[in-house]
């Protein structure tokens, strides 16, 4: 089944769901209800949206739903006022998606049905919808050929007056004021009403002077719809008056009145309008009319607006100037090719002649003023695609184009955007357009370079320009261009060509330029090779990519382009000369580029280091270029990253040549390392820092160098390690690597690049040293005022770990105890990561199908991890194991999702594979604080753990988990006993609390533990200096009663909320004691 069968079988599928709601609609009674009907007219609305892409698709059934739609919403205007708003909606959504025209054709042509519409209008509730349905249907039905009074007497002037009174109370711009002008402009241009649009011209031209903005606005829409009514000979008499008593004055009175100022929409009606008066006044013979709207377009729109004559005005004003042209045509051809020339003479280039050819026009930066220039290139474009240009304004227009093609921001620096390029397009493409083959030839014989010169300029077009809309419009023209007169104009270039082999270029080159072809510059230049290989010769392009070289004012990217492939091409074979081009040796080339580095610009030394890659530099250039390296100096402070990389592709072109290191080699390099991480000076450094670890010189320090790195230099940390590996420094690097004082992000880099110059193969011998940073490196989890920045150095040496799968087995048990570990912790890229490459070093493809998924299917990864622990992992990685999953399940912040699941797993491990005992005994290893140690002293990511440990312990007792009567119930409350005293971390106490909470109800836990347990709370509910210690402990007290003994009356002691307001005697104390060691 093809497109256009789908296309019909869509739309009978959407048409027959629209119908059944329409009909739905129609149903409604006033039993109905309103919410569902209102609610099938929103579908409704969205269903006819639907046809917005192809309206016709709509034609078949359009007369049905007009018919069912109105019958509906005359049936329910009293019953229902509400729902005829929503129906006035659908009548609106059908004309926005067909047109007010074709779907007003479709309304009941009943013309007694106009009191009604106007009750409806002169209601006080309409609304905007509903105003917009009724006079739609009352300007299809104003136009009955008969005369309006024969159906009510004064019809016409109740229409009028209903009409006169919205124009007074809408004067913005709606939906509705558009068809309220509709109306006017049908009612007042009837052969019967006459004497209405009189009335409505003398009284609106009276009081014009005194109207303010909004409501002219509304007259002048309305004048723009009535003077289209040429036929009409009271509108022909009237257009003088609407022109000099009323448009006139608008035109000209910033020339009284200086603060006046009219916004864009007042122009741009005051233009349509001026032009639909200048052709009845053309008909009329009145050229001096004409001549009058001609100067206010130019002195008063063109030359006065300033800012505010904007890309739409500009486009308006020369397409009704082109109207005029064609106007004048019928009547005036002399006076046509006047304003023609007129017109274009408004670029104000005096060496631009009607009639001739000009490859060479200057525009004049004093004369070059973009609005008047985009809208008189604009006019001429409209003058081609009209075919109201006469045939000796072809070249001209062509001449324009030429000199203006590439008017931009690098060529006239207030010049933005590219409004001039897009129209000086346009006017190309709509001349192209507009020739015949024979008038293609006839100006071939007589300007034999015109057609070389166009096509060399859509070629600059397409592949130079830096704006991809222009480059599109370039392919635009180009398209036309050849697939009008290629095989003639190729049959000139390649006269040995036969026809077919002329319509194969044509298709090849048509095809070869597409919008994919040119979506960046940098795509846009590889055409030009291709364009070659057509067989066009090299000279094409010269000229083009000369300038673009040496412009300072092109972006960088463009000047690195042009630099590059103007060294392709000077290497390429000679060929012939293209007409118009400018031609250089490649000797002149580089010598322009040496000149333009003594004028300060550093930037040419990157074409400069093109010529010397390509080895088209002679001897005498080569000297200069030496002289220019010895001399150079970079200063990061003044000079920028762009001319970095320049002189850094000099140095990658020049060094590996010289005989000698530059003497400020290193001076230079420094300084343009502290500019930042930049894409291409990385590319560029990492070129140079190669080439010189395999030179086994030493230009550049590499203690200096990892100074640089030391303080934080990432430029450096990227690219010098093979330099420095290759200086026998390797171990002060690591030190650096290992230092967490240094930037995270310079250790995590320089971890990475020594990862890629260290060979780490068991036949070149793995350095000890390297293999301990690495496994230093996985336990580091350095923390700043920005969070866990060792993370960025634990990924980088997993990095190392998968580049180099030998080295990650050589590790051993270290490197899998540390991977055990990382895989259980809750950063989830480093957590996947690390469980993979522990699954590759022990060679376990169990779990490969699910690492995809993990990082989106927490479960199925902890069901993996969990089952990997029983099944592949050794016991001797179980503390690791656990030091690892407790920062998950036992986490304080994070994602609930993932803690909840985590726990789910552990407590299956706990409940199902190795028993409660074995899990909370490695948890109990985790509290362990080292002899001799005091809490405070331990680091950070210990101290977290003993946190996670406790609060994991707590989230196990509160499962349900019970310990067997064996477990050392002892060991755990002194372990939670002594991380809870000589502390004030209160998030750490109050997890202990939990604990001993547990300790006080555990059934198998011995009766002296949980006496102290309980009397330890007592204690901490009465005497913790923490106000908020106090309170959680006397949770945990109410806890243990509610579950022990429910009806003990201390617990309304320490549910009271004020119990922990302040601290107790010794006498609550023991009251409590007594208590809890008697429950």
């Amino acid at each position: 089944m093809d497109g256009g069968e789908c296309r019909v079988l869509r739309a009978d599928v959407a048409n027959s769901r629209l119908e059944s709601l329409l009909l739905e609609i129609s149903a409604y009674s006033p039993t109905s209800n309103l919410a569902k009907v209102t609610e099938k007219i929103t579908k409704a609305v969205l269903q006819i949206n639907e046809f917005e892409l192809l309206p016709k698709l709509l034609d078949s059934h359009l007369q049905s739903y007009v018919d069912t739609i109105l019958a509906s919403y005359i049936l329910l205007q009293k019953r229902n006022p509400l729902l005829c708003k929503h129906l006035a909606e659908l009548i609106y959504v059908l004309t926005k998606v067909r047109g007010y025209k074709v779907v007003g054709n479709h309304f009941p042509n009943d013309v007694y049905d106009v009191p009604n519409l106007l009750k409806v209008l002169n209601s006080e509730k309409v609304d905007d919808f509903e105003t917009y349905l009724n006079l739609l249907w009352l300007s299809t039905l104003v136009m009955v050929p008969f005369p309006l009074a024969s159906i009510q007497a004064g019809l016409e002037n109740d229409i009028a007056e209903v009409a006169v009174r919205f124009m007074t109370i809408r004067t913005n711009a709606s939906k509705s004021q558009l068809m309220l002008l509709i109306l006017l402009s049908n009612l007042v241009t009837r052969p019967d009403c006459s004497h209405l649009l009189s009335e409505y011209v003398e009284e609106t031209s009276q009081d014009w002077v005194s109207m303010d903005q909004n409501a002219k606005l509304g007259h002048l829409m309305a004048f723009n719809h009535i003077l289209k009514r040429y036929s009409n000979q009271t509108v022909l008499d009237l257009a003088p008056i609407i022109y000099s008593k009323m448009v006139y004055l608008d035109f000209t009175q910033h020339k009284h009145n200086p603060s006046y100022h009219v916004n864009s929409i007042h122009v741009l009606y005051l233009i349509k309008v001026s032009a639909k008066i200048a052709r009845i006044a053309v008909l009329a013979d009145d050229f001096a009319t004409v001549a009058s709207i001609l100067n206010n377009y130019i002195h008063e729109v063109v030359d006065s607006l300033g800012d505010r004559f904007d890309a739409k005005l500009r486009e308006s004003t020369a397409k009704n100037l082109c109207k005029i042209v064609s106007f004048l045509n019928t009547k005036a051809v002399n006076y046509a090719s006047q304003l023609t020339w007129f017109v274009t003479d408004q670029l104000r280039i005096p060496e631009l002649r009607c009639g001739s050819f000009v490859d060479d026009l200057a525009v004049s930066s004093k004369n070059l003023v973009v609005s008047r220039y985009h809208t008189v290139i604009l006019f001429l474009g409209f003058l081609a695609l009209t075919k109201s240009a006469p045939f000796e304004m072809v070249v001209t227009i062509l001449s324009v184009f030429h000199s203006t093609c590439t008017i931009s921001k690098s060529t006239f620096s207030f010049v933005q955007g590219s409004q001039l390029r897009d129209a000086s397009c346009f006017a190309a493409w709509a001349i192209i357009r507009s020739l015949k083959m024979e008038d293609f030839s006839k100006l071939q014989g007589a300007y034999p370079n015109l057609w070389h010169t166009v096509f060399s300029d859509i070629m600059r077009i397409i592949i130079f320009d830096e704006d991809f809309t222009i480059r599109r419009c370039g392919i635009a023209v180009l398209q036309e261009f050849v697939g009008r007169f290629g095989s003639t104009y190729f049959k000139i270039i390649f006269p040995e060509k036969n026809n077919n082999e002329t319509g194969a270029l044509t298709l090849h080159l048509i095809e070869l330029f597409q919008s994919s072809a040119v979506s960046s510059p940098r795509d846009a230049h590889l055409l030009i090779l291709q364009v070659i290989e057509l067989g066009f010769p090299k000279s094409l392009f010269y000229g083009s990519l000369f300038e673009e070289m040496i412009n300072r004012e092109v972006r960088f990217e463009s000047r690195k382009l042009g630099g590059h492939y103007l060294t392709k091409l000077c290497a390429l074979s000679p060929s012939y000369e293209w007409p118009g081009q400018s031609q250089y040796s490649t000797a002149e080339i580089v010598q322009s580029l040496i000149s333009l580095y003594g004028k300060a610009d550093m930037t040419s030394l990157y074409s400069l280091g093109e010529f010397l890659f390509a080895g088209l530099v002679n001897d005498q250039q080569y000297t200069s270029i030496s002289e220019i390296i010895e001399n150079v100096h970079f200063d990061h402070h003044r000079n920028k990253p762009f001319q970095a990389e320049s002189l850094l592709h000099l140095y990658n072109a020049y060094l590996p040549g010289a005989s000698t290191f530059p003497t400020n080699l290193e001076e230079n390099i420094l300084s343009i390392t502290r500019l930042g991480p930049l894409e291409d000076l990385f590319i560029e450094l990492q070129v140079m820092f190669d080439f010189l670890a395999a030179s086994n010189a030493l230009p550049i320090r590499p203690w200096e160098l990892i100074r640089y790195i030391e303080h934080g230099n990432i430029l450096l940390a990227q690219t010098s390690t093979k330099y420095i590996i290759s200086q026998n420094v390797l171990s002060t690097a690591q030190a650096i690597v290992l230092n967490p004082k240094v930037n995270a992000d310079t250790r995590a880099l320089l971890v990475s690049s020594l990862g890629k110059a260290v060979k780490l193969t068991e036949e070149t011998g793995i350095s000890d040293e390297f293999s301990e940073m690495v496994l230093s490196l996985l336990d580091d989890y350095t923390l700043t005022t920005e969070g866990d920045v060792g993370l960025k150095v634990r990924g980088a040496a997993l990095m190392v770990l998968e580049n180099h799968p030998d080295f990650a087995r050589h590790l051993g048990n270290e490197v899998e105890h540390r991977l055990i570990r990382l895989a259980g912790e809750p950063m989830d890229k480093l957590r996947v990561w690390s469980f993979r490459l522990l699954c590759e070093i022990k060679n376990i493809d169990t779990y490969k199908k699910n690492y995809q998924i993990y990082l989106s299917d927490y479960n199925q990864y902890f069901i993996d991890l969990v089952h990997f622990y029983n099944v592949h992992m050794s016991e001797d990685l179980t503390p690791s194991f656990w030091k690892g999953i407790v920062h998950t399940s036992g986490g304080l912040t994070g994602s609930n999702l993932l803690i909840n699941i985590s726990l789910r797993q552990v407590l299956v491990i706990a409940n199902e594979l190795n028993g409660p005992d074995v899990v909370v005994s490695q948890l109990l290893k985790l509290l362990r604080i080292p002899p001799q140690q005091k809490v405070a002293d331990l680091d950070q990511r210990t101290r977290k753990t003993f946190n996670m440990a406790l609060n994991l312990l707590g989230r196990i007792f509160d499962s349900g988990v019970e310990l067997s009567p064996e477990f050392l119930f002892e060991a755990l409350f002194i372990r939670t006993y002594n991380l809870q005293i000589n502390t004030t971390d209160s998030t750490r106490i109050r997890l202990a609390l939990k604990v001993f909470q547990h300790l006080s109800t555990s059934q198998h836990c011995n009766a002296e533990i949980r006496v102290k347990s309980r009397k330890r709370l007592c204690w901490i509910t009465c005497f913790h200096p923490a106000e908020k210690v106090r309170a959680s402990s006397a949770d945990c007290l109410f806890e243990i009663c509610n579950e022990l003994d429910l009806h003990n009356e201390i617990l309304t002691s320490v549910e009271d909320a004020t119990w922990a307001m302040s601290k107790k005697s010794k006498a609550d104390l023991q009251k409590l004691e007594q208590a809890y060691l008697s429950m």
